[in-house]
């Protein structure tokens, strides 16, 4: 047990990094600040992180609210295929805005990782105007 305590404080404490991602270098921006319900919005994921990065192929449109985000169009059906993007690559997603979506404040969130998603990646807010 005394042998593995220095292990374990190193992954606690100063190996964390090892097993999540840094998504320093990693922007999701959308085309536009302004969109209407049944549109859709162009995401578009960038890597200049310096390294390849793996992604979840379903990102998730969500309304901010005091709460932080909601997903509106929670992925009943997700693919559990992994998808990297190399440093320096940019993938892009079209993401439909559902038509009875409410006035509002929206992003997107999309999950990336090293070797598997395990952090988000929030896209800056857009508003759904009627």
């Amino acid at each position: 047990m005394r042998r593995l305590l220095p292990l374990v404080a190193l992954l606690v404490l100063g190996g964390c990094d090892a097993f999540s991602a840094d998504t320093r270098g990693v922007d999701l921006n959308v085309s536009a600040a302004q969109v209407a319900p049944g549109d859709e919005v162009l995401a578009v994921l960038d890597n200049d992180s310096g390294r390849t990065l793996t992604y979840s192929p379903c990102p998730q449109l969500g309304r901010l609210s005091a709460g932080g985000f909601v997903a509106v169009n929670p992925q009943a059906v997700c693919s559990m295929i992994l998808v990297s993007v190399e440093a320096g690559g940019t993938i892009a997603f079209r993401i439909p805005v559902p038509a009875e979506a409410s006035e509002g404040d929206y992003a997107v969130r999309i999950e990336v990782g090293r070797e598997q998603p395990d952090q988000a990646v929030t896209s800056a807010a857009f508003r759904v105007v009627q």
